[in-house]
């Protein structure tokens, strides 16, 4: 595999460069939490892609993009799914299951951020392990929970009355991908 050993980053940036040669596109390799945020000026950013593993992180994340006014859309937990098509982009609030969603709300509403387009799943996690405690991403679920994420970018969803949309690639298909 030839991705193997080398940094997510640098794989998005690749990978979106044979999408489109013309994108600009700004990596960091660092651990993104409050004492490395002032390295990011998100005034200078289209558009946000939460995948942040850490609770800390997408706080932090998700409030400096919102006082900058920077749009920002967050990957809740795909950790222990199997169903692509319980995957959906909602507000935050509007989120159900998801035990990563639920302490994102309880925090966000303590910082007063009244949106946060996410994706998630409605799935109920797969029977873990009385071994491990922790929720591991099953390998092909990252590709449609991303695929939603960039799509939800690219046609631009829109929240109306924060109401759950469920998104299925036929209906992506249909949409003109590009503004």
């Amino acid at each position: 595999r030839k991705t193997v050993g080398k940094y997510k980053v640098d794989v998005a940036e690749e990978r979106l460069h044979d999408i489109n040669p013309d994108v600009i596109i700004n990596t960091h390799k660092t651990f993104y939490m409050p004492d490395t945020a002032e390295q990011f000026d998100f005034s200078q950013y289209d558009y946000i892609v939460d995948a942040i593993d850490t609770v800390t992180g997408k706080i932090t994340l998700v409030v400096n993009a919102d006082k900058s006014g920077t749009p920002i859309i967050s990957s809740m937990g795909a950790g222990n799914k199997l169903d692509a098509s319980a995957f959906e982009v909602a507000d935050i609030y509007s989120t159900s299951v998801c035990p990563l969603a639920r302490v994102m709300r309880t925090e966000l509403r303590k910082r007063k951020i009244k949106s946060l387009k996410v994706v998630y799943s409605k799935e109920k996690p797969i029977f873990q392990s009385v071994y491990s405690s922790s929720f591991h991403t099953i390998s092909f679920s990252t590709n449609p929970f991303f695929f939603l994420i960039f799509t939800a970018i690219l046609i631009k969803i829109p929240l109306i009355n924060t109401k759950a949309e469920t998104i299925h690639p036929a209906a992506i298909s249909a949409h003109n991908a590009y503004p």
